[in-house]
């Protein structure tokens, strides 16, 4: 079977890849997830199969050892070709044109889901291409291809060597599900990600689809919330000069009205019901997420959750997390982080001496007579 229903009542991440099986389990939770289908990893190997292109894989996937971009170059761009240059089999044609017309053929969003991705340990975010508002057989056809080859870009190749993942054991499943045109959409973080602090939850939001806030390519707006109170603890709302909107072919970047660049893109009760989703799904996880998000008029949808994979564990001693202050080790480990040189010990011992006074005060020697007659001296 090469396609699935989103709600796949047996979601795993050999057929369906990471952010297919994240999905699956996100649907059955009840959590609101805009329809879809997946396409399984199966269609991608057969495609394979169809074209007998394992031979040049395994040859060109020898090449790929390292992380050296100029290196990889040649071999990954030999090897995307072999999936854009040959046409989808007809099987798998015939199974997604039946999913595509049970959605009702609408614009789609088209989403890499590999198999080595949104783990709890490599999150792989963007490392594999997504695509949005795809409308037509032909076009979608065409994206899910150009979402198998992006399995071997650079970027992606050397992530998997970082990782120690041998490239011949990953695989790549397809999510393609309804656009939904958003009016702000953003990321949450169930955790925040300098200190650790899970009893918080982070949320950045601008104007149109995800893309701006995921590519850092705007300042968004921010929200922190208590996870457990649901209490909005500080906001910043930032001037949006731009935003991600549908376009014929895909998507664009466009100006934001110069009246709404400073208004909050999210009201105070959308971002306590976004809170509450990201609660929901830490507790479906067990562990902090990275949710992606967007919201139409009043109605939220969750895009993907993957894990956090960056935060450490928090500081015991560090109880900063829980009020208006900070503590710093402002001491000696920073102010003399090596060892002195001649010259320096000299210094010390002056700045020693006049502004701290009492560091050179000599100790107090007291001299104790005992029972027998004897005397002993000792420092106090």
């Amino acid at each position: 079977m090469y396609v699935r229903p989103l709600d796949d009542p047996a979601p795993s991440l050999e057929a369906l890849g990471g952010k297919g099986e994240s999905l699956a389990k996100l649907v059955a939770a009840g959590l609101p997830v805009p329809d879809g289908f997946h396409i399984t990893t199966a269609a991608y190997q057969a495609f394979i199969a169809n074209h007998q292109l394992e031979p040049e894989i395994v040859k060109h996937t020898a090449a790929l050892a390292g992380t050296d971009t100029e290196a990889l170059k040649a071999p990954a761009a030999h090897l995307r070709e072999l999936f854009t240059a040959h046409p989808m089999p007809a099987a798998v044609a015939h199974e997604i044109e039946a999913g595509y017309v049970r959605l009702g053929s609408p614009a789609v969003a088209v989403r890499s889901s590999a198999t080595a991705e949104d783990l709890p340990d490599a999150s792989f975010a963007g490392q594999q291409d997504s695509f949005l508002n795809v409308t037509g057989l032909d076009r979608l056809l065409d994206a899910v291809q150009r979402c198998w080859a992006s399995l071997w870009t650079e970027r992606a190749i050397r992530y998997r060597s970082l990782h120690g993942i041998e490239h011949s054991s990953v695989d790549l499943a397809v999510v393609v599900q309804r656009l939904v045109n958003a009016d702000a959409a953003g990321v949450m973080l169930t955790a925040d990600p300098v200190t650790g602090d899970t009893s918080v939850i982070e949320i950045n939001a601008a104007w149109g689809l995800g893309e701006a806030v995921v590519s850092g390519s705007l300042t968004a707006d921010s929200f922190t919330v208590h996870r457990k109170s649901g209490r909005l603890l500080r906001s910043m709302i930032m001037p949006k000069v731009i935003m991600t909107v549908p376009a014929v072919g895909g998507i664009t970047d466009q100006p934001v009205p110069e009246g709404r660049q400073a208004e909050p893109s999210l009201t105070e009760a959308q971002v306590s019901e976004l809170a509450a989703l990201g609660s929901t799904i830490t507790d479906l996880y067990g562990r902090p997420m990275d949710v992606e998000w967007c919201r139409t008029g009043n109605r939220l949808f969750v895009l993907q959750a993957r894990p956090i994979t960056t935060l450490t564990p928090p500081d015991p001693w560090n109880d900063s997390r829980d009020g208006d202050f900070l503590w710093t080790n402002t001491n000696v480990g920073e102010a003399i982080p090596d060892v002195m040189t001649p010259a320096t010990w000299s210094m010390v011992q002056v700045f020693l001496h006049d502004a701290m006074a009492t560091a050179s005060i000599p100790p107090l020697w007291v001299t104790a007579e005992s029972a027998d007659g004897s005397t002993s001296t000792s420092a106090s």
